[in-house]
Parts: C-alpha cells; structure tokens; sequence
C-alpha cells in the first residue's frame, strides 16, 4: 500500500497506516557498511510509530558474544496534503515525515525482546538493564553509568569486579562501538532523508505527481 493524495488531508500517525504508508521497508543506504534495513513487523526491527532497524553485529574484544545494534526513532506522524493543496501553484503543500528521538540502541545479542507497541520488552538476566543508548550529542549511556556498564559487561562475559576491570570493560565496549558517532547519527538523518522520500515517491498515488509533489522529513 502507498500513499494516495486525495481529496482531504490526511493525519497517517497509527501504527499499521504508517508502515503501510511506507510500503512495510525502508533501506537506508549508508556508503561505508551495509544498509540499516528496517522492515513492518517482527522481532528484529519494525516500522510504526516506533521505528527499529534490523540490527548490526558488533564484536567486543574478551567477550563471549557480539553487541546488536539498531536504529531507533519515532515517527509522530505523515501529513498528507489534499491534491488541491499540493499542486496549489506558487504555495504548494508538501507531504511531512515527522520524525524524533533517532538515537543508536546496543544490547548483547543473546538478550532475547519483543516489540509491543511503541515499547521494548526486554528479558534481561537477573533484572538489569543491558541497553544503552546514544543521540546525536549525548555519548553512549554506558559511558557515563558505571552501574550501567557493569551489568553489559557481565552480561557479555567481561570482568568488572573493581574499578579497573571495570575501566578495561568499558574501554572494551567503547572499541565495539566505535562507529556509532554522534557523528554517524548526525549522517544518518540524511540517508533516513533520501531513503523516506524515495519510497514514498516511488509508489505515490496519484502517480503523475510523483515528480512534483514535495516530501519533507523533519527530526526533532
């Protein structure tokens, strides 16, 4: 299913009207690695109000399993302008993708979750938290809680009984992750950009308009 301009506005900001909005996948190209690939449904990325790539292996040196990683953002909503508004002449409505909160999420591979909804539910061992997170400005949340980093690097099987096995721990981690820079986030929002309007442009209806109408994806 695609977009189809018509005679109306149109709010598309469910769930199921969003990845079908988006034709249930979004590759997102990126020039040094293989694409962030994010599909409808499933227990390795979705496409709704919460957005979750498939993930990326990660190896973190001394432990015993990779770091999965994924793209995560929410989109808020798809503003569809009526056919009127969008070839109005010297004024034209554009189609919006509002999108926010696109940060990188790493987990060790073997912590099994399930997407409900707009949430994560996660089975960690022994109640703790293996997640952790960063944007566009703000470093990995590990980085910064000890009691974070610890529970990660015991979940992967590294020492961080004190403070300097902890120290090795997180510098471990930090090398597995080296990649994803506030940088690389800052990137992605441009290939996020090209990837959305390529595939709503690609299969928009009316299709004689598909060349004219503008899609703008906004970040918050």
């Amino acid at each position: 299913m695609s977009i189809t301009i018509g005679a109306g506005n149109q709010q598309i900001d469910a769930d199921n009207t969003i990845h079908q909005a988006l034709n249930h996948n979004i590759y997102v190209r990126v020039p040094t690695r293989d694409p962030w690939i994010l599909p409808a449904t499933g227990n390795d990325g979705r496409i709704g109000k919460l957005t979750v790539s498939r993930y990326h292996l990660e190896p973190v040196t001394g432990a015993n399993q990779s770091l999965a990683v994924h793209v995560t953002f929410t989109i808020n909503q798809i503003f569809v302008p009526s056919q009127t508004g969008a070839t109005r002449r010297g004024n034209p409505e554009a189609i919006r993708v509002e999108i926010a909160n696109l940060h990188f999420t790493a987990r060790p591979l073997n912590v099994q979750f399930a997407i409900n909804g707009d949430n994560f539910v996660a089975n960690t061992p022994a109640n703790r938290n293996v997640a952790t997170h960063r944007g566009a400005v703000n470093n990995w949340l590990h980085v910064s809680s000890d009691e974070r980093c610890r529970d990660i690097a015991t979940s992967i099987g590294l020492t961080a009984d004190d403070a300097a096995q902890l120290g090795t721990a997180r510098t471990a981690i930090n090398n597995g992750l080296a990649d994803y820079t506030g940088e690389a986030l800052t990137a992605l929002r441009a290939q996020i950009t090209t990837a959305v309007r390529g595939e709503i442009e690609d299969h928009l209806m009316p299709a004689n308009l598909r060349e004219t109408v503008t899609i703008n994806v906004t970040f918050s």
